[in-house]
């Protein structure tokens, strides 16, 4: 530093920042025209800084506002989701009262007493397919009892009650089985059986009665705790085998057992 200091250009070096220092600091307007000269000379490189400076500012201003529009969408998208799942609530709500408002209209016509109940756990396949809904014994309901759903579509029996719930096993469970008939001109009666879980089968129709297809089925109405005339479906397809006494009809069940969450107990 010193050897520097010493040389030449170290002491041309000295002597130029000490004019350049008298040009800017000094207030006297003798140095203005060397100022404006140097303001000149040094304005490209001011520019040049200025700009650097500004871009700098834009480029950390840029991820900035992409930080918060990145929070402003990940709110916006949770903020969707939570209004699409009350949507759906509230749409659910809808349909379960519009069902219960037919039950009850069709309980209103009708001379039997029931209580409706929501389902709190389903089990449509495999079999045994079952519902379990949220009232029991403590509001009169009792093993047997036909449920219905809608505007007296029949669901199920009961087959299982304690105090608060009851568990419904379904028509189209094997061991389900009473009697039904058909709406045709001869009001063919016959046994309704659960078909593996999944379907219907009316079986034991003479042979010599009209079966069609699309001709609805009803109950009977001749066992303990199913009124008659609830109805179960249409005929689909009619099975019969030359010879036979009796012929039987697949049934296409009026509801689907997936969908059901209010039903009405018949008590």
């Amino acid at each position: 530093m010193k050897r520097f200091i010493t040389s030449r250009w170290g002491l041309a070096c000295v002597g130029i920042a000490l004019i350049l220092f008298l040009i800017i600091f000094n207030s006297s307007t003798f140095f203005d025209p060397a100022r404006n000269i140097l303001s000149y000379v040094f304005q490209p490189i001011h520019t040049i800084g200025f700009s650097i400076g500004q871009r700098v500012e834009k480029f950390t201003a840029f991820f900035a506002s992409r930080k918060e529009l990145v929070e402003e969408v990940n709110r916006l998208q949770n903020q969707a989701t939570k209004l699409s799942k009350e949507n759906v609530e509230l749409f659910q709500q809808i349909q379960d009262l519009s069902v219960l408002r037919k039950e009850m209209d069709f309980i209103g016509e009708k001379t039997f007493d029931a209580v409706p109940a929501k389902v709190i756990g389903k089990n449509v396949f495999p079999a045994p397919p079952s519902l379990l809904v949220n009232r029991g014994a403590s509001v009169g309901i009792s093993s047997g009892s036909a449920v219905i759903t809608d505007d007296g579509v029949i669901i199920g029996r009961v087959t299982d009650v304690t105090s608060t719930t009851s568990l419904i096993s379904l028509i189209t469970d094997p061991q389900s089985e009473f009697a039904a008939k058909v709406q045709n001109e001869t009001l063919s009666t016959g046994i309704l059986l659960g078909s593996h879980g999944l379907g219907l089968q009316i079986i034991r129709i003479p042979y010599d009665h009209s079966l069609l297809t699309d001709q609805r089925v009803v109950t009977a109405g001749t066992e303990e705790g199913i009124p008659p005339d609830l109805y179960v479906g249409t005929i689909e397809s009619i099975q019969y085998t030359e010879g036979e006494l009796f012929q039987s009809a697949v049934v296409e069940p009026a509801i689907d057992f997936e969908n059901v969450s209010i039903v009405a107990i018949i008590r």
